[in-house]
């Protein structure tokens, strides 16, 4: 039968904190409401009895315990009748009557009791303040632990050190809720500078304790101020303390044999470091011939078990009705598929042989594979990359900071990869086979992907994901980071507050989208907007937005909704903008009417790699929707309707910039005319990364006498020719 009590863990940067205290008030709390016994654990043997002193009970031993548990079944009925219990439901078991013995204890003894004790009782465990294998094996079995502090820049120093520490035992700080003991002392540094300078752990305050003179008094009375002062400042934080527990799923712990256990407890010290991408390893390292046979018969045993471990899932739990977007997400569905492989891992081999380390890192590909995304899942939750890249089921590739790497993650087989991409697309009402062998989708966190599948990819079914970050960038991001400079962009800005018609050129990857998401901003507030894309990814803050996507069409071939059908719906729907995400195809025409016809500060991309390449694209894609227009017809239109095109370029060191900002102004006989406002000049190279400026042609805009006449106010000096960012 499953466990159903909970394990609470309560650790701090030192003794002194007021863990003890709240840990035992908490207890008593705990088991007076839910009208159950609960067992606090005494694992600090520095406290010397104090926590049978202050429940008023005699203490049970875990080193007289270890003795009758050596044995493979932990019998948890055993414990029962073996520790004494106060008037408020709670008991107590120490480490060792002493700091001697208690370090004669091992891993294993205490562990046995421990799982053994949960089997009948919920636990708070009461730990040390030093990190040791011991902590960890504690953190590792707890729902939740309380981190105990006070607000001295000593005590945030010593939690700082501590919490680097856990970190290099690559434990997660998901788990840690932190509490700030005595936040109101004379002298308390503020809540607000711990976090700050907790940042990089991702956790805050989540608890703030106040001084309370009647905690000392409660200590020598015996008399726990939960219970006689139950309206106290400190006795309402700890109820609050408990609704934090309560709100925390269980972890659940099903471990049954010994052997299994073992193998968790006597390797703590194995760190393994092979790469890095945020202390994460993603990277392929260089090996010599030797390491790369070992190392393919590695993974080669290692998929088998795998693919044993995956089929007994499926068995045991229909995994394949998982939904991937909704449930694969849900921690209590992650909880039962994690424990489910757990156990059929302990049946297949000899948990001694694996490290805690491998066995974690098994079980959570394991569970990435049933739920998620496989050996993708770890690089989607990675913020820095922002493209994914499968070509074969045993080649993928990501793109982080601009640049292309090869990663160590492989999947089983091609039928794996095809299994992934119908996960993800089923939900989305997306098919892909061999009749619909490429599929084109959004994910629900804005993520593109494309899959394209037998018989069309030769070599296997490929895979792309391209990701897009949570908070979109601005267009101070893109100053910060070299991309553009402060006049250009307050040049483009007033472009398109003025309403002229801009198009963005570049080749893939160079960031067009994301330009045209930040120029969109300078959109004035109360124009109706219109957005249309084949993928949404625009996230306009306007908030008269109406978003428009295009449709494949469905398993009969019918239904397909183009991006030129909702270029010309949109004209029926009184837009003062229209943003088209990419121009492509015969929508161009209807496009380049729409900006002629009324509908100034039109907004869209097009690919290409220089202004008039651009043009040119623009001449052949209108040329593609069926309309018999003389060439010097087409070219007049595209003179009248475009105003400015920016070209962005992907430079070799991964740096993304705007190197041409360029005016259309007018035609001459059957050539359009064009002049360069802004362009980035090239300086050479250092540190391998690419030097340069933005500097002023020194020609002046056509449009310039308009920024005055709408109220914008845009000084002459910036078209200079100077070096200009």
């Amino acid at each position: 039968m499953e466990n159903s009590n909970r394990i609470i863990v309560f650790s701090g940067p030192q003794k002194g904190m007021g863990k003890t205290v709240i840990a035992v008030n908490l207890a008593i709390d705990w088991a007076m409401r839910a009208k159950k016994q609960v067992v606090i654990v005494d694992l600090d043997p520095l406290c010397k009895g104090e926590i049978a002193q202050m429940l008023d009970v005699s203490a049970s031993y875990v080193s007289k315990m270890s003795i009758v548990m050596q044995r493979d079944v932990l019998d948890g009925e055993f414990l029962r009748g073996r520790i004494s219990f106060n008037k408020w439901g709670v008991g107590v078991l120490a480490l060792a009557p002493d700091e001697k013995v208690a370090v004669d204890i091992s891993l294993n003894q205490i562990a046995r009791v421990l799982i053994g004790l949960n089997k009948v009782y919920s636990l708070v465990i009461d730990m040390e303040s030093d990190i040791t294998q011991k902590g960890i094996l504690m953190f590792d079995f707890a729902d939740i632990i309380f981190w105990i502090f006070m607000p001295s820049n000593i005590f945030l120093r010593q939690s700082i050190d501590k919490f680097k520490k856990i970190a290099s035992y690559k434990f997660s700080f998901a788990k840690f809720c932190l509490v700030l003991n005595q936040f109101d002392i004379k002298g308390a540094i503020k809540s607000g500078e711990i976090n700050s300078s907790l940042q990089g752990f991702g956790k805050n305050i989540e608890e703030l304790i106040p001084q309370d003179k009647l905690v000392s008094r409660s200590i020598d009375k015996r008399k726990p101020l939960i219970v006689n002062e139950p309206h106290s400042g400190f006795s309402e934080s700890i109820r609050r303390i408990r609704g934090i527990m309560l709100n925390v799923p269980q972890r659940g712990r099903k471990i049954e044999k010994i052997s299994v256990l073992d193998g968790l407890l006597n390797r703590f010290d194995t760190v393994v470091k092979r790469g890095k991408i945020e202390n994460k390893n993603f990277f392929v390292d260089k090996l010599s011939e030797e390491e790369i046979i070992k190392k393919g018969k590695e993974e080669a045993i290692r998929n088998e078990l795998k693919q044993k471990i995956h089929k007994q899932l499926i068995k045991r739990l229909d995994v394949r009705k998982i939904d991937f977007i909704t449930d694969a997400k849900n921690q209590q569905v992650k909880m039962i598929v994690e424990r489910a492989a757990a156990l059929i891992l302990s049946t297949e081999i000899d948990v001694d042989t694996m490290s805690r380390q491998e066995r974690e890192e098994l079980i959570a590909e394991i569970v990435d594979e049933a739920l998620g995304l496989g050996p993708l899942e770890a690089l989607m939750e990675e913020s820095s990359i922002t493209e994914i890249m499968v070509n074969k089921f045993d080649q993928i590739y990501v793109e982080q900071n601009g640049k292309l790497y090869l990663t160590d993650r492989k999947f089983i087989s091609n039928d794996q990869v095809v299994q992934v991409i119908r996960k993800i697309v089923a939900p989305l009402g997306r098919r892909i086979d061999e009749s619909m062998p490429f599929v084109d989708a959004r994910l629900a966190d804005g993520s593109r992907i494309n899959a394209i599948i037998s018989p069309l990819a030769l070599q296997g079914p490929m895979l792309t994901i391209r990701r897009f970050p949570k908070n979109p960038l601005t267009g101070e991001d893109l100053i910060k980071m070299g991309a553009i400079s402060g006049e250009v962009f307050q040049f483009l800005s007033a472009c398109v507050k003025i309403k002229k018609n801009v198009l963005i050129s570049g080749g893939t990857g160079t960031g067009k989208t994301t330009l045209l998401n930040i120029l969109s901003a300078a959109i004035p507030e109360g124009e109706r907007i219109i957005t249309i894309e084949d993928t949404a990814e625009l996230k306009l803050k306007q908030i008269h937005v109406g978003r428009l996507e295009s449709r494949p069409p469905n398993i009969e071939g019918k239904g397909e909704v183009t991006i030129r059908d909702l270029v010309r719906n949109t004209l029926r729907m009184r837009p003062d903008r229209i943003v088209v995400g990419e121009c492509r195809g015969p929508e161009a025409l209807d496009m380049l009417q729409a900006m002629n016809t009324g509908h100034e500060g039109s907004l869209s991309t097009i690919h290409a790699n220089s202004p008039r390449d651009m043009l040119s694209r623009l001449e052949t894609m209108i040329l593609m929707a069926g309309a018999e227009l003389p060439l010097r017809a087409i070219r007049e239109q595209i003179a009248s309707a475009v105003h400015f095109v920016i070209q962005l370029t992907r430079f070799s060191d991964g740096t993304r910039k705007i190197t041409k900002v360029t005016e259309v102004t007018g035609r001459e006989k059957d050539v359009i005319t064009a002049q360069d406002i802004f362009v980035f000049q090239r300086t050479g190279i250092e540190d391998k990364k690419i030097t340069g400026f933005f500097r002023a042609t020194g020609n002046i805009p056509k449009c310039y006498p308009e920024f005055k006449t709408q109220g914008v106010n845009l000084p002459i000096g910036v078209f200079h020719i100077e070096k200009s960012g």
